[in-house]
């Protein structure tokens, strides 16, 4: 193992590192203003075209933050490998039994809840959102959460037992339950083992599924074109049980 230590203190000598250096008398030290410019996409919005704020000096087709878009990919990437192996179909786990192919699913996520990936994804959500409801469910920039039983992942009408999370409700998430941490989102696998689900019908004949361990913790699940999708999220105090969002 290479040792970065200065010679000093690996002869066990005190070593004062110099304090940071001031910045030059008249330097800026804040970030500067943003100035944009009116840029007309001409591959959308029909004839006229599609009109948005570009950052001036930037050309439009840099407008993006790469490390958004990589981190799609790796939620994509992974929500296929994780399909591949509850369906059987792909390579990793090859004629092994379905819950075996469980078992695997759910080690994989929840060492993905628990990595630095997740809490970048929960912290920093791009918002993006479909308008077709079923493009929406099916939009790749969601990442896993939790894996159902199959039997109740047939019970509530989903293709799937791969339970996602997406950003459209980690929006949401940031704005109605904002004391819960990342670290915290550990806790659905938990509860959606543990649970009985119980149904609920909004108003617009949707069927969303509470799953809920009383003082402890609740996970609100709906199944949109088959796939299950965490929809909210929260602790439970003790004095209230379960009531739903």
């Amino acid at each position: 193992m290479v040792d970065h230590a200065l010679p000093a203190e690996r002869l066990g000598l005190q070593v004062q590192r110099a304090p940071a250096a001031e910045p030059p008398a008249g330097a800026q030290t804040t970030a500067p203003a943003v100035r944009t410019r009116e840029w007309t996409d001409r591959t959308r919005g029909g004839k006229e075209g599609k009109k948005r704020q570009v950052p001036e000096g930037i050309d439009p087709g840099w407008d993006f933050n790469a490390g958004q878009r990589r981190t799609v990919g790796v939620n994509g990437a992974l929500v296929r490998k994780l399909e591949d192996v509850l369906s059987g179909e792909g390579k990793l786990l090859q004629g092994a039994s379905a819950a075996a192919r469980e078992r695997r699913a759910r080690i994989i996520v929840g060492r993905h809840v628990a990595g630095p990936g997740f809490r970048w994804f929960v912290e920093r959500p791009r918002g993006v959102k479909p308008a077709d409801r079923q493009a929406r469910a099916k939009f790749i920039e969601a990442t896993p959460v939790g894996v159902l039983r199959r039997d109740l992942a047939e019970r509530i009408g989903a293709d799937t037992p791969l339970v996602r999370l997406n950003e459209r409700v980690m929006h949401k998430q940031q704005r109605s339950h904002e004391e819960l941490p990342a670290a915290d989102y550990v806790r659905v696998q938990a509860v959606l083992d543990d649970a009985e689900p119980v149904l609920q019908r909004t108003p617009d004949e949707r069927d969303r599924w509470l799953f809920s361990v009383p003082r402890l913790f609740r996970a609100l699940v709906e199944v949109e074109a088959g796939l299950p999708q965490l929809i909210s999220a929260h602790r439970l105090s003790r004095k209230k049980k379960g009531r739903a969002d």
